[in-house]
């Protein structure tokens, strides 16, 4: 039997980046009331997980999808590069910035996100656009979009 270790931690930073991005998605569609996006991306959600899974079993997929599989024993991942490169792709993310902040910052994860909101409000008509034209509206989140980076870097 052949019990050859084999790393899989860039294949499973990108599978955990999919739940991280689907994740926002969804968060993102319940905080704007869109339902049929919210039900799309909660599939899409459900998917990148069984990916997440597949990737750490062993064998076919059975026929019943609530059967457990064996864990793969020879499948390994180093969790500080995981963490490493989940810090640095997920910033593109809600749920990224959320539990993976640069520099472990989680207030400026949060400010970022609410630059990113407000940008969002603005340029599509959010709750408040206190009363700027969608020119200036869109002026302001282009400025607010810039700024939101900004806010963590380390």
């Amino acid at each position: 039997m052949n019990r050859t270790r084999q790393d899989i931690t860039d294949l499973l930073a990108e599978d955990l980046l999919g739940l991280l991005d689907y994740t926002s998605r969804v968060f993102n569609a319940a905080d704007e009331g869109n339902g049929h996006y919210l039900h799309d991306k909660a599939r899409a959600l459900l998917l990148a997980a069984r990916r997440v899974y597949d990737r750490l079993s062993t064998g076919d997929r059975p026929d019943n999808p609530t059967e457990a599989r064996e864990f793969h024993e020879t499948a390994t991942f180093d969790p500080v590069r995981l963490r490493a490169l989940l810090t640095d792709q997920g910033r593109f993310h809600r749920a990224g910035r959320a539990l993976y902040p640069l520099g472990g910052d989680t207030s400026a994860a949060a400010a970022q996100h609410a630059l990113e909101r407000a940008a969002l409000d603005l340029q599509f008509g959010g709750p408040d656009t206190a009363g700027l034209t969608s020119a200036q509206a869109c002026a302001v989140a282009k400025w607010l979009r810039e700024q939101a980076p900004k806010r963590v870097t380390p």
